[in-house]
C-alpha cells in the first residue's frame, strides 16, 4: 500500500507534465481565441479539475483525473499573464503616448510575490484553522477537511475570481487597432 507521501509525486508529475505539455498550444489558442477567452477557458478548465480533487475523496485515480484537468487549466494562465503583460505595454503606449516596460513588468513581478506569499498564508491559516498538527502520526477529521479544502476547493475559489476578472478584462478587443496605430506611428517616424 503507497502512502501519502508516496502519492504526492505521481500526483505532481500529473500536474505539471499536462501544464508543460499545453504551453506547445498557447500560441496557437491565442491567436484562434485571443488571450483573455483562453485565459477564461483555462480558469474554467482549472476549477473543474480543483472541484474534481475534491470530489474524489479518497479515490486517487479521481484525483489523478483532477490533477490532469488543474495542470492542463494552469499552463495556459501562466502563460497568457505574460502576455497580457505585454498587451497592457501596448495599450498605454496607444492610449496614453507611454511606453512602460519597466513599471508594468515590475508591477507583475510585485504582484507574482504578493500572490505567491498570501497564497502560502492563506492555506496555512486554513489549515491552522483546521487543526492541522505536522508532527501528529494521525490528523483529526477537521484537520483532514482543512487538507483537502485546501488542495481542492481553495484553488477552485480562486480560479473563479480568476474566471471573473479575465471576464471583464476585455483587452483583446481594442489589440487589433492598437497594433495598428503603433505601427503606422512607427512607420511615420521611420
Amino acid at each position: 500500500m503507497l502512502g501519502n507521501a508516496d502519492l504526492m509525486a505521481p500526483l505532481t508529475v500529473a500536474g505539471v507534465i499536462p501544464a508543460i505539455v499545453i504551453n506547445f498550444f498557447v500560441t496557437p489558442l491565442t491567436d484562434k481565441f485571443g488571450v483573455r477567452k483562453t485565459m477564461v477557458m483555462s480558469a474554467a478548465v482549472a476549477v473543474v479539475g480543483f472541484l474534481i480533487m475534491g470530489l474524489g475523496g479518497t479515490n486517487y485515480t479521481i484525483i489523478m483525473i483532477g490533477y490532469l484537468l488543474k495542470g492542463l487549466g494552469c499552463g495556459p494562465i501562466f502563460t497568457c499573464g505574460f502576455a497580457l503583460a505585454a498587451a497592457v505595454v501596448d495599450f498605454g503606449e496607444w492610449k496614453f503616448g507611454i511606453r512602460s516596460e519597466g513599471l508594468i513588468n515590475s508591477c507583475v513581478s510585485f504582484g507574482q510575490k504578493v500572490g505567491n506569499g498570501l497564497g502560502s498564508a492563506a492555506s496555512s491559516w486554513i489549515l491552522a484553522i483546521g487543526g492541522y498538527v505536522g508532527t501528529a502520526a494521525v490528523q483529526t477529521p477537521s484537520a483532514i477537511a482543512a487538507i483537502r479544502f485546501a488542495f481542492s476547493y481553495f484553488g477552485a475559489i480562486l480560479g473563479v475570481l480568476l474566471l471573473i476578472v479575465c471576464y471583464l478584462f476585455d483587452i483583446d478587443k481594442h489589440m487589433g487597432k492598437v497594433h495598428e496605430d503603433l505601427e503606422a506611428k512607427a512607420k511615420a517616424r521611420a
